[in-house]
This record gives structure tokens, C-alpha cells and sequence, in this order.
């Protein structure tokens, strides 16, 4: 018996009339009191299940079964429920798990690693994992159902088999080896910006980093680099250089030399800088959010003030269509503050247009106005409604396609009133099989709001024109950031590649009628397609 933490591979070998040869693999971290139950449902959504009401049960080698006992369907097999895993496991000799006893999914497990201290479990997570979960993994996951593509009967024939999923090579060891440079100087604690900025410059003298990376983004992160080390001409610099190429970032890219201008101490260049950017764009309302924050951050509260005013002002008058106002109100009422003033005549204007709209979502505008008034003059809650994700482009920057051209894997989710971006997130990185730690996460719209960790210090690196840090996914609700057909990208690893194309298709759906209760968290109710590994890895031990 062990006794610790332990580590389990479990290898998905056949099922639906489908053999995997290679199989395709998760390594499995399991806690001593993680039970059979636990390790069954961490399993099935290791390997992109979907419809998880299906009959299962653990075979063991000395005859042994465990599930749910069932006297209906005959299932004469001990109650999986209370029993530890490590209970179970005496020696590494294979043992079977069973989903669906029907298509009888089969999958080799077998106890690899034991007696993990907690510590070493804690380092893929940060955190003591409160479920089994998959730590390292392999290979293409088949549909539960065998559907190749959504609407797939079994019965179209492409002329084309599942190898058709492609996975761009991998780059040169020599560009590999700057990636891992980069990465590690990044992580360091302390950061050091010379090493970090000497690990760039070399990477973007590299051949093929224009094909591996988006080249403004690294530009980006070395300017940044020479600020923090006070060399700010080179900073200017390297910023013409990304607006050089083709800015499609919002505000207009010329914002980043106004901030450098104003860390460097020169306000009369950036002063004269952002109204020049003003009388070319007046209604860019991302430029007064950033313009604004800037003078902030600069300790100009004054200047903030005005920049802020008047984007709340452009907000109010155009109905807030990109959603900024309740940031330019939060960002304003710090500078009020700051000043030790009191809200003033275009704050509380400001936070009755947003109860009014419905669009309050976390800050300011419950802060003016009493609860009882906002309670009142908030709009109702939206209902329940289905968002379609889409597998579009893969790990190196490619689109995936299924088993047929233009159809990439899949999977429709039921999200109701009260489930955040974050929750969504989460949900989408369970329902496509990505394992180990959360990467860094991001949404993104098509008018230039991104949604996502605010305090993840590598996304702006790989993200152009992201001079802002994006806003807290765990503060907006889904319900309020989107609308039927309004399609939206989700990033799940910064710097990776990976892009899902998302897009709400069926607003006022009965939760009810789709999953029998009103789930907690987002959950996927239909799938399709084969799932590749988030590493590009065909087989254990494939290099990509």
C-alpha cells in the first residue's frame, strides 16, 4: 500500500470500435485520500469526455471490480465511492478502467510513482490538488461517440483518416534552446531586466523567429526591459520598430512612447505626443483608458483626471459599446482619491449610466450609489445560454482540422447568469484535455477588450499593443461580455499558439432540459473530434 501521493498512468487503448495504436496517455497525481470515484471522474475528463452519465467501474487482475453498484443493470461490483485508491494498489501491476460499458472505452492503468511528498505535488499547481488531475500527457483523444466532425453519422466518408490532423514540426534545437533562455530568465526571481533583455535581443536575431514568434510582441517585452533599466531612447526605439511593421493594437501604438516619455520624466514631449494622437483619433476611447492610467501611474492625478473625464463622457454618449466605462470610472475615482476629493458631477453621472445599463461589473458604480438604489435600478440577470469553442489554430500556429479539412474538434457549453470568464476558462481547458498547470489564459474581442489574469507578468509579452495589463476574467460574468453570434477568441497558453473560436449560439436555454440541474460551473453538453495533445505529443515519449 502506499503511502503518500502517488502517480498513475492510465492509457486510452481502444473503445467504439476504435484501437489507438500508439495509445494515447495522462500521468494521473493522486492524493492518499483521493478514492476510486475521484480517480474515475479526474479520468474521464483527463480524456475530453463530455456525456459523463455512462456506467464504469475498475478491473483489477485478482478479479475485483469497482463502480456503482447497480441492480438494474446487473452490476455486482463493490461501491467505488468510499474506497481509496492507494487502498487498492499493493504492487505496479496493470489494472483496467471501463468507461461506458456499452462502447467500452478501455484504458491500461498502472501505478508508476509513489510516496510523492506533498511538496512535489504541490509544484505542478502551486496547491495541494483537491481531486486527481493529469500532470504530463500524450497523444490524440478520440469523441467518446466516434464523431469525427459536428453532425458525423459514422457513414460520410472524407478519403481521409485521422492522420490528417496536423501538428506543425517542432522548431530547430538552436531556437529552442533561446525559447528555454527566455523562459527562465523570465521566471527568475529576482528578475534581472539586462538578462531578460540579452535573452530577447538574442532570440529576435534568430532565422527563424519570425515564423516561431509574433515578432512585435518579444519587441514589446524589450522595450519594456530598457525602461526598467532607464534607457529610454532605446525603448522609443524599439517601440518604432513594432509600429515600423503593422500596429494592431488599440489605442494607436505611438501611446507606448507617450508612456517611456513619461517614466523618463519628459511630460511636455508627452503631453505634446498624446494631443497629437487626440486630433487623429478623438473617439478611440481605449486611448483616453490608457492615457488616463498612464498619467496615473506617473503620479499626474491631475491629468488623469481630465483624460478620464472626457473618455467617460465619449462612453456615455455612445452607450459603452467596448466596455470600458466601468474601468475609466474605477481608474478616475483612484485619482479622486488620490487628490482627496469627492466624487464629483461626471463620477456619479458616470455610475448611474452604468446601473442604468445593467453593466456594472465590479466596481464603481455600487461604490456611489447606495445598494438599495442599485439594487433597484440594476437590469435582470441573464438567463442560461450555449457557447460554442472551436479548436482553430494549434500548437505552433496552424489551423487543426479533424478528420476532414475545415472541421476542427469541438465542444458546446451550457453557461448560466452567474459563471465568470474565469469559470468558462477553466471549463474549456477541462473539456479539450489540457493538463498540468493553467498557462497564462486570455480572451480576446474583436474590438480590442481582452479578459484575463491581471497579474500574470508574461502576458504582454505575447499579446501586441497589450501596453495594459487585461481585465479580471474572474469579475466579468459571460452573460454580460457577449451577445448571440458575436464571436470571441479564447488563448488558453500565451506564447503557444493555441486559439479556440468561440461564439454564443442559443441564448435562453433551459438548463434543465440540457444537463437535469443547473450545474455550477460552465459544462460541455456536445462534442466532436479528435483532441490533440497541447504539446503536439503523438505517443509517450515523442519530442513533438
Amino acid at each position: 500500500m502506499t503511502k503518500g501521493w502517488m502517480t498513475i498512468q492510465v492509457e486510452l487503448l481502444s473503445g467504439g470500435g476504435i484501437t489507438l495504436d500508439p495509445p494515447a496517455g495522462r500521468v494521473m497525481l493522486v492524493g492518499p485520500r483521493h478514492t476510486l470515484k475521484d480517480l474515475a471522474e479526474s479520468i474521464d475528463q483527463a480524456f475530453a469526455r463530455w456525456d459523463i452519465s455512462h456506467l464504469h467501474e475498475f478491473e483489477f487482475p485478482d478479479g475485483r471490480c469497482f463502480g456503482v453498484p447497480d441492480d438494474e443493470w446487473g452490476m455486482s461490483v463493490i461501491d467505488y465511492e468510499p474506497v481509496t485508491v492507494r487502498s487498492v494498489l499493493h504492487s505496479d501491476e496493470p489494472f483496467t478502467y471501463v468507461f461506458d460499458l456499452g462502447d467500452n472505452w478501455r484504458h491500461r492503468c498502472r501505478l508508476t510513482g509513489t510516496d510523492v511528498s506533498a511538496k512535489d505535488a504541490k509544484d505542478p499547481f502551486g496547491h495541494l490538488p483537491s481531486k486527481p488531475v493529469p500532470i504530463r500527457g500524450w497523444g490524440r483523444i478520440p469523441d467518446q461517440y466516434g464523431r469525427r466532425w459536428e453532425n458525423d453519422t459514422g457513414e460520410d466518408d472524407t478519403g481521409e483518416d485521422e492522420d490528417s490532423l496536423r501538428l506543425v514540426p517542432k522548431p530547430s534545437k538552436s531556437l529552442t534552446k533561446l525559447q528555454l533562455s527566455l523562459r527562465e530568465a523570465l521566471v527568475a526571481e529576482p528578475r534581472r531586466d539586462a538578462v531578460v533583455a540579452k535573452a530577447l535581443e538574442r532570440l529576435l536575431d534568430h532565422p527563424e523567429v519570425e515564423e516561431a514568434h509574433d515578432v512585435p510582441q518579444l519587441l514589446y517585452e524589450l522595450a519594456n526591459c530598457y525602461t526598467a533599466m532607464g534607457q529610454f531612447d532605446r525603448a522609443i526605439k524599439t517601440i518604432e520598430r513594432i509600429l515600423a511593421r503593422r500596429w494592431i493594437g488599440r489605442p494607436d501604438g505611438r501611446c507606448l512612447i507617450g508612456r517611456v516619455l513619461l517614466t523618463a520624466g519628459r511630460k511636455p514631449e508627452a503631453d505634446a505626443l498624446y494631443a497629437a494622437i487626440k486630433a487623429d483619433g478623438p473617439n478611440d476611447i481605449y486611448l483616453y483608458d490608457t492615457v488616463g492610467t498612464d498619467y496615473a501611474a506617473a503620479g499626474d492625478h491631475e491629468s488623469a483626471l481630465r483624460w478620464l473625464a472626457d473618455g467617460l463622457e465619449l462612453a456615455i454618449r455612445t452607450r459603452d459599446p467596448q466596455g470600458l466605462a466601468d474601468d475609466l470610472l474605477r481608474c478616475r475615482g483612484e485619482s479622486l482619491a488620490a487628490l482627496g476629493r469627492d466624487p464629483d458631477r461626471i463620477q456619479k453621472r458616470a455610475g448611474h449610466f452604468l446601473i442604468d445599463a445593467g453593466q456594472n461589473r465590479g466596481w464603481g458604480a455600487d461604490k456611489i450609489l447606495s445598494p438599495t438604489v442599485a439594487l433597484k435600478r440594476r437590469g435582470r440577470a441573464r438567463g442560461w445560454f450555449s457557447v460554442r469553442v472551436e479548436l482553430e489554430i494549434g500548437e505552433s500556429g496552424e489551423t487543426v482540422d479533424g478528420p476532414a479539412r475545415n472541421k476542427p474538434p469541438g465542444r458546446i457549453f451550457l453557461v448560466g447568469p452567474e459563471h465568470t470568464l474565469k469559470d468558462l476558462a477553466v471549463a474549456i481547458d477541462t473539456a479539450f484535455a489540457r493538463w498540468g498547470r493553467p498557462g497564462s489564459r486570455e480572451f480576446v474581442f474583436d474590438d480590442g477588450r481582452r479578459f484575463g489574469d491581471p497579474d500574470d507578468e508574461l502576458g504582454p509579452i505575447f499579446v501586441a499593443g497589450s501596453e495594459k495589463p487585461p481585465a479580471d476574467y474572474a469579475k466579468y460574468k459571460v452573460g454580460s461580455m457577449v451577445r448571440k453570434g458575436e464571436p470571441f477568441v479564447y488563448i488558453p497558453a500565451l506564447g503557444a499558439g493555441w486559439r479556440l473560436r468561440c461564439q454564443v449560439e442559443q441564448p435562453d436555454v433551459d438548463p434543465k432540459d440540457e444537463a437535469g440541474v443547473n450545474p455550477t460551473n460552465p459544462i460541455p453538453i456536445w462534442g466532436w473530434g479528435w483532441i490533440p495533445d497541447q504539446d503536439g505529443r503523438r505517443w509517450e515519449g515523442d519530442p513533438g
